[in-house]
């Protein structure tokens, strides 16, 4: 089986040409999030934009490979992606801390 950082470099290759679309998503999902916050637009979109790249540099995504590793033998889908969200969130933390 394939490492994380090895699946996503796969669907980036096989989807190179609607890679801006996740990340224009991600960007307004996170400026939306921050509207109740009373943060100011230019702010929110930098901060969205920072945090789109960080997510999705070479470094942060090697890290969160190493530390997701493969799925468990009896591991199930459900908590394979919890266990790798509850990983996202903490190198989050850790790197924004």
């Amino acid at each position: 089986m394939s490492t994380f950082i090895d699946f996503i470099r796969e669907d980036e290759k096989r989807n190179a040409l609607a890679l801006s679309k996740p990340k224009a998503t991600m960007e307004r999902a996170l400026i939306v999030s921050l509207e109740d916050a009373d943060v100011p637009n230019d702010k929110a979109l930098k901060f969205a934009t920072d945090l789109v790249k960080l997510i999705g540099s070479e470094g942060f995504l090697k890290e969160l490979s190493d530390e997701i590793r493969e799925p468990g033998l009896t591991e199930s889908e459900e908590a394979f992606v919890a266990r790798s969200k509850a990983t996202m969130i903490k190198l989050l933390e850790r790197r924004l801390g």
